[in-house]
């Protein structure tokens, strides 16, 4: 692009007597447009034509090349806050995950004291089931379903038992048992 010397002070001198034409102007219609044509005739001496074409298309091409650059930001613009907008909601997301995960944890950990807790009543059932079948097998095998549940058991001589009789370690068993449940 051709750089256009201008002299300041000559183009301030033919400004003023550009202004002072018009000014004239306003006085006198003929006269004016003599001075008025005669200082455009001045400004136009200063300029050189071609290269005030050549900066004003200088100009123009740098005015377009901004809007395309505006335009690009605006796209850039567009992508980056789909781009943002899409993160964020991936992070929610990700987010409610980890809460869902904290919360199934959370619930595993409930389940498995529960199956702690089953786990300990049913090797407690055993135990108490293991000290009171000697009981059972008596009252299914001795006691006749016509006694009454006050009745004192007393057991028949040992050849008319059908049951094996209850020892000591039995009766010792069962309240280990029960004490253990404690």
């Amino acid at each position: 692009m051709p750089d256009p010397k201008i002299d300041v002070a000559e183009l301030l001198r033919a400004v003023r007597r550009f202004v002072a034409a018009e000014q004239a102007h306003a006085d006198d219609e003929s006269s004016t447009r003599d001075a008025a044509d005669l200082a455009h005739a001045d400004l136009m001496s200063v300029f050189d034509v071609q290269a005030v074409d050549d900066a004003i298309s200088a100009h123009t091409a740098l005015l377009d090349q901004l809007e395309q650059s505006q335009r690009e930001r605006d796209e850039a613009r567009k992508h980056l806050n789909s781009e943002y907008h899409a993160r964020k909601a991936s992070e929610s997301r990700v987010n409610e995950l980890t809460a869902e995960v904290e919360e199934l944890r959370q619930t595993v950990a409930r389940c498995s004291r529960y199956k702690d807790s089953v786990e300990h009543h049913k090797a407690e059932a055993t135990r108490l089931r293991g000290a009171l079948e000697p009981f059972a097998a008596v009252l299914d095998a001795d006691v006749g379903v016509d006694e009454a549940d006050d009745d004192i058991f007393q057991p028949m001589q040992s050849q008319y038992n059908r049951a094996p009789k209850l020892t000591v370690g039995h009766f010792r068993a069962a309240r280990q048992a029960l004490q253990e449940g404690e």
